[in-house]
């Protein structure tokens, strides 16, 4: 998920008995204020399922929201900051000994994972809200190999590919 589409997340668009999460929604930093926005596109309204571990946290944040309606309320109980997001995930990064990354580059993260763990292109797109021309997933030199691949791919960063002319 984006970061926007995280915090504008509300327990109306939860169902964690089904094991659903509904991306109706971001909150963005629109002239100095934090509002609820539309998505970024129409692909970008969707509805995802949630791991049992993820049902599991959500019914523990729940309790520490209160009554708030955002599943990750600010302390006055309104809408997160975009801008806290980033500073709370890089201080859980640094006590971590991680490097700094934006937060959009767990997006990235989740996408290798899922395709090197043989999810195939098309789920990794819907989940991630993004479309085929804006998301050349094609196998790259440094894409990590399929399990089912018909042909090795180099995994890592070395050098190119052989040029091979025809």
């Amino acid at each position: 998920m984006r970061r926007g589409e995280l915090i504008g997340l509300k327990w109306e668009d939860i169902d964690l008995e089904g094991g659903t999460i509904r991306v109706r929604r971001q909150v963005a930093r629109i002239n100095g204020q934090i509002t609820e926005a539309p998505l970024k596109t129409k692909n970008s309204y969707r509805t995802l399922p949630l791991a049992e571990g993820t049902v599991a946290v959500l019914k523990e944040q729940k309790k520490k929201a209160g009554n708030s309606p955002w599943v990750f309320p600010s302390p006055t109980g309104g809408p997160m900051s975009p801008d806290s997001v980033l500073h709370m995930l890089h201080r859980v990064l640094k006590r971590a000994g991680l490097p700094k990354v934006r937060f959009h580059d767990l997006r990235h993260t989740f996408a290798t994972l899922a395709l090197h763990n043989g999810v195939d292109v098309k789920t990794v797109r819907g989940m991630l809200a993004t479309s085929p021309p804006a998301s050349p997933w094609t196998p790259t030199p440094t894409s990590p190999p399929k399990p089912n691949a018909k042909r090795p791919i180099r995994w890592g960063i070395s050098s190119p590919p052989p040029f091979n002319s025809f």
